[in-house]
């Protein structure tokens, strides 16, 4: 019998734990906690239960999760997660009236290389979002953190102007707790609702952990690539950076932040399209890949990125 690897998540004061062993060892666990709010449970459109939810019986793979609210006025929540064999998957999420207001937690783990260390990795909306991992130096993400220590691990997740998430977790030698959190508005004024109102984006019950933040939005410089561009230059190079899946979406497609130095400070140039190649110029910074992005020099997390040939 093979025991579930197991998250402890600190919510407020409460702690709760996946411990309960698996009967077998293809079997995966999720956990759904909406903080007292009465919501359903979907996986591929299909209705689990009620929240709060748990089940470690499972079929490991890919599923659309979506959380609806029995109350009307507040908006429903909706990503893809990944579910592995012998491992629960954690879901905190506090419903709101707006997208914007929504934000929450999602827990997951992958084995890693060595068998004695332990690694954390950050993904947040919006990006650029300061972290703090048991109270040392302060990192920006995306961001993966290596060598932690295994066992109990507090971190906190900030940005002005956003609700800051702080809790426990479990760190598990062998494994990389894959920590992705979707900060919450707060201080929004009436003048600001006002123009969040006219804004079609904050209209639609769309997923919260994908869709792009005001900021985001604001700041856009830049329009999707044009990837047939992108594939007939890379003809001239040997490798390339192949843009992994981000969860996070832009103008209904999903894509990834293109910058102009490494790291999360630098200038947006525009959107990598998921999925698309783009040529390698043969630099590596801070873990940030150099592409070539329709015609200039641009930079991605190597977190959603790799090189391939």
């Amino acid at each position: 019998m093979k025991w579930l690897k197991f998250i402890i998540v600190c919510f407020v004061t409460v702690i709760f734990s996946g411990c309960n062993p698996l009967n077998k060892n293809s079997k995966s666990g999720l956990q759904v906690i909406t903080d007292g709010v009465a919501s359903a449970v979907f996986l591929n459109e299909q209705y689990i239960e009620k929240a709060p939810f748990i089940n470690r019986e499972i079929k490991p793979g890919e599923y659309t999760l979506k959380i609806q609210p029995d109350d009307p006025n507040l908006v429903a929540y909706e990503t893809r997660i990944r579910l592995r064999p012998g491992l629960l998957t954690v879901v905190t999420w506090k419903l709101a009236e707006r997208p914007e207001l929504s934000g929450g937690v999602i827990y997951e783990m992958e084995p890693i290389k060595s068998n004695s260390k332990s690694e954390v990795s950050f993904i947040t909306i919006p990006d650029g979002a300061i972290v703090s991992l048991q109270g040392k130096e302060k990192e920006f993400s995306p961001v993966i953190i290596p060598d932690i220590t295994p066992g109990h691990n507090e971190f906190e997740v900030s940005l002005p102007s956003y609700e800051s998430q702080k809790h426990t977790i479990n760190a598990v030698p062998g494994y990389r707790m894959l920590v992705s959190v979707k900060l919450a508005k707060v201080g929004i004024g009436e003048t600001q609702k006002n123009e969040n109102n006219s804004d079609k984006t904050d209209t639609k019950e769309v997923s919260a952990i994908d869709q792009a933040s005001e900021s985001a939005t604001a700041t856009k410089s830049g329009q999707l690539d044009n990837a047939t561009n992108a594939s007939e230059e890379s003809k001239t190079t040997g490798k390339q950076i192949l843009i992994k899946p981000t969860n996070f979406f832009q103008d209904g497609k999903e894509v990834l932040r293109v910058r102009d130095k490494a790291g999360s400070v630098g200038a947006e140039l525009g959107f990598a399209s998921v999925g698309t190649k783009y040529p390698y110029l043969e630099k590596t910074e801070n873990s940030w890949f150099n592409i070539n992005f329709n015609g200039k020099s641009g930079w991605v997390s190597g977190t959603f990125a790799q090189i391939v040939e």
